[in-house]
């Protein structure tokens, strides 16, 4: 029986494994539901700070702390681990893919698992290699509940539906929402009509998320100006070097620290005045 009662949660990082590698890794023995790896705040460009560790430190305590819990054997192969194990996550630079590392790292100092993780820059080269066989696990968000259901994207006859499971999930402190230019005059969603805004091709999951945003003033995409880019680290590159006003990302993501410090800054904007 695999994870009974698990959950997804919104606004939260979600790791998935396919179905038919994950029962065998978890035959004969219990497994474990994992609520952990909480990530610090970042500052919103306007002078308030968070409270919270450094999100580099707290996604290593927390991940530590979560896999101390879990009933694995002392020795990988013993205790039905693999010897190695290959993710994939968001790039080099975002939160998803930090924690990855983290995971990976407590891993290894634990059951000497070696963990490789593998950077994407959308929703399809981050599912792709789980799809292939190429991957065990994915680090990835509401573009799961996508390839589940062959929805938007992934809705054709090579995609989907995907036989995908929820194995463990991430709560931390932070948040999801559309971070807009200092310089752009956005101060609630309404602001964004005419405005320039990211979007990823192959990204759903950002995309619709953008919108949801949008649609608290009514808009939709036909409202704005959409801009084009290729993946989540180019959605904000493309503010940071003046082509968008507007882009949707993780409130903890280094990406965000990157705007916040550049020459247009960084504000969230509000629902509603």
């Amino acid at each position: 029986m695999f994870l009974p009662g698990i959950r997804f949660f919104l606004f939260s990082k979600c790791f998935l494994a396919r179905a038919d590698f994950a029962y065998q890794a978890c035959s004969g023995r219990a497994c474990l539901e994992v609520y952990a790896l909480p990530t610090g705040h970042v500052p919103d460009g306007q002078g308030s700070t968070g409270r919270s560790l450094p999100m580099r430190i707290m996604t290593r305590v927390a991940a530590a702390a979560a896999l101390a819990t879990l009933p694995f054997a002392a020795g990988a192969a013993e205790g039905g681990l693999p010897d190695k194990m290959t993710w994939t996550a968001y790039g080099t630079t975002a939160s998803g893919y930090a924690q990855s590392v983290a995971v990976g790292d407590a891993l290894n100092k634990a059951y000497g698992v070696k963990m490789r993780v593998i950077p994407g820059k959308n929703d399809v080269s981050r599912m792709a290699p789980l799809r292939d066989g190429q991957a065990d696990y994915c680090a990835c968000g509401a573009a799961a509940y996508f390839g589940q259901e062959a929805a938007f994207l992934f809705a054709s006859e090579e995609w989907g539906p995907q036989p995908l499971r929820v194995v463990m999930t991430a709560i931390g402190k932070n948040n999801l929402a559309l971070a807009t230019a200092k310089d752009a005059g956005i101060e609630t969603m309404a602001d964004l009509k005419g405005k320039r805004v990211s979007w990823v091709v192959a990204g759903d999951a950002l995309n619709w998320n953008a919108a949801a945003n949008m649609a608290f003033a009514g808009l939709t995409w036909d409202d704005v100006e959409k801009v084009e880019v290729s993946g989540f680290k180019a959605s904000i590159d493309a503010i940071i070097n003046g082509q968008s006003d507007a882009a949707f990302m993780s409130t903890v993501t280094p990406h965000a620290q990157r705007l916040a410090a550049s020459p247009r800054g960084l504000h969230w904007a509000a629902p509603a005045a």
